[in-house]
């Protein structure tokens, strides 16, 4: 059920957004860790060692959508409330071209340079591999993972922010499950890993399409208003928390590169563990 930001009592709106976004963390964390779980269970400790390689690219995929999501968010939720309607749907539809645009460039350039962008990292041999098999199949997907992102930061003010929970809950449940058929009981190693992730970000994504499909806000999927012109307002806004995470993508790229070049990979597995803790315990 939607909630009405106009008629509602303060502190129920509030109570109503702060329980899905602090459950959402939650089950953020117990997917995380219980990925980590299935990867080290089913490829070993070279693959957690891959995982923590490729979460500089995580990161820099999550700036790009929460600096895009959040800005616009922002933004459609400001017209919105002055009854600009019209101005907040242009918001949301441009928002989401130019998260398709910015993701599908950073992909393909990616993908081109894969290897070369691993072996910066410092990686060579058992784990380079991992990380490239994880990375090659991950990256298509890349784009389908920053557009739900910023359409649950749309679909969530756009007083819905229950459905977001859902969709996150669910599409962790489904990454836990199809880690378990895909990597301990079809074999398929770190393929198996990215290719249930990749599907989890789908099943996201369609939950949060039923947001539109049922008209329970104001947002809808138009080509009125698409464009560009207020793609700079937009990053205007969410520029400060591109920054904040994309900082912890280099701080961790730097970390990867001097653990393996001056260490080691078996330090490198450990880091990785650490960081999936640390992350849990941050939340």
């Amino acid at each position: 059920m939607s909630i009405n930001l106009k008629s509602d009592p303060i502190q129920k709106s509030f109570i109503q957004y702060l329980l899905p976004a602090l459950s959402g963390m939650v089950i953020k964390s117990i997917f995380i860790m219980g990925d980590a779980w299935f990867v080290g269970k089913g490829v070993g400790a070279e693959g957690l060692g891959a995982i923590a390689l490729t979460i500089p690219a995580y990161s820099l995929f999550s700036a790009i959508a929460m600096m895009i999501g959040i800005g616009g968010a922002t933004l459609m939720s400001i017209e919105f409330g002055k009854g600009n309607l019209k101005i907040g749907q242009t918001l949301f539809s441009q928002s989401m071209l130019a998260t398709a645009i910015i993701t599908t460039i950073t992909v393909v350039s990616a993908l081109i340079w894969l290897d070369e962008i691993i072996a910066l990292m410092g990686a060579s041999g058992y784990m380079a591999q991992l990380a490239h098999d994880y990375l090659d199949i991950m990256l298509k997907f890349f784009v389908l993972y920053a557009l739900a992102w910023v359409m649950s930061c749309f679909v969530r003010n756009d007083t819905n922010p229950k459905l977001a929970m859902y969709a996150m809950s669910f599409g962790a449940v489904t990454n836990l499950a199809l880690d378990y058929l895909f990597v301990l009981e079809f074999g398929w190693g770190m393929k198996g890993a990215a290719y249930a992730t990749a599907i989890s970000q789908g099943v996201i994504a369609t939950i949060l399409l039923t947001h539109f499909w049922q008209q329970k806000g104001q947002l809808r999927f138009s080509l009125e208003g698409l464009g560009l012109d207020r793609v700079g307002q937009i990053l205007k806004i969410g520029v400060p928390t591109f920054f904040i995470e994309i900082t912890s993508a280099l701080t961790i790229l730097l970390f990867n590169y001097v653990l393996l070049s001056q260490f080691g990979e078996g330090h490198i597995i450990a880091y990785g563990l650490t960081a999936n803790v640390v992350y849990l315990l941050c939340l």
